[in-house]
């Protein structure tokens, strides 16, 4: 939508996961049980730009935190997680589907406060140039069927996750992929996807997307849902969880 907004010529075809996969991780150690106890504490977060260091500010308050009081700590996203587990900040921002699995796996007790549970908006998205979509419409729907194909078979069978990960990217561990695949089941086998397929992209969601970006990127144009989006190629029949 930042890109759009300052020229871009893309435009969202399909949904990705359905809600904001952005989350704060504590250890459980601190004392840290509700988002209101985060007041007179420090939160590690990747530097300005991120998804999730901008949408912060919203988060607190609609979690009833006073951000003025929380004190945020931008640093490298490599070191969050070591500097959450060193004592270094008291909480970390990340994504639910990633770090809290790994910490988890790694035997540590935490406590995370979803954004999802603050904001409704999209979590991510499949984006393809005007010009793609003008010039090799057919090609886009072969895509976009092929990866919700994927989707439903994900949503169907989770298990199968960790071992085909261990085998493309060694360097993760199996507890790690499997955690990350059932947290995020619920991103692709939404509501919307449930009743309309993987791919739809709900109208009002979509508007508050825009809303949200708005504010968040300070956006000097604004642009409307259906100048950022199309339903068009989502496959027909429906691909559902």
């Amino acid at each position: 939508m930042k890109g759009i907004a300052e020229g871009a010529r893309v435009r969202a075809i399909g949904a990705g996961t359905a809600d904001s996969i952005g989350c704060i991780v504590a250890l459980s150690k601190s004392g840290i049980r509700k988002p209101k106890d985060l007041e007179g504490r420090s939160v590690g977060t990747p530097p300005p730009g991120s998804a999730f260091t901008l949408q912060l500010p919203t988060v607190l308050q609609a979690a009833g935190v006073d951000p003025a009081r929380v004190k945020v700590v931008i640093m490298d996203i490599v070191l969050k997680s070591s500097a959450l587990v060193a004592g270094k900040v008291d909480a970390i921002t990340c994504a639910f589907t990633s770090e809290p699995p790994a910490f988890r796996s790694q035997g540590l007790e935490i406590v995370v406060f979803d954004y999802r549970d603050f904001m409704d908006i999209m979590g991510t998205g499949i984006i393809a140039s005007q010009s793609l979509i003008q010039q090799q419409p057919e090609l886009i729907r072969k895509f976009l069927r092929a990866t919700y194909r994927g989707a439903r078979d994900f949503s169907r069978d989770q298990a199968s996750v960790a071992p085909i990960m261990v085998r493309y990217h060694p360097e993760g561990d199996a507890g790690t992929y499997a955690g990350g695949a059932v947290a995020s089941l619920s991103l692709w086998a939404s509501p919307v996807a449930k009743r309309a397929g993987f791919g739809w992209m709900d109208e009002v969601k979509m508007r508050n997307t825009v809303e949200q970006a708005t504010r968040d990127f300070k956006l000097t144009r604004r642009i409307e849902a259906a100048e950022f989006y199309t339903n068009e190629f989502v496959p027909v029949p429906a691909i559902k969880p």
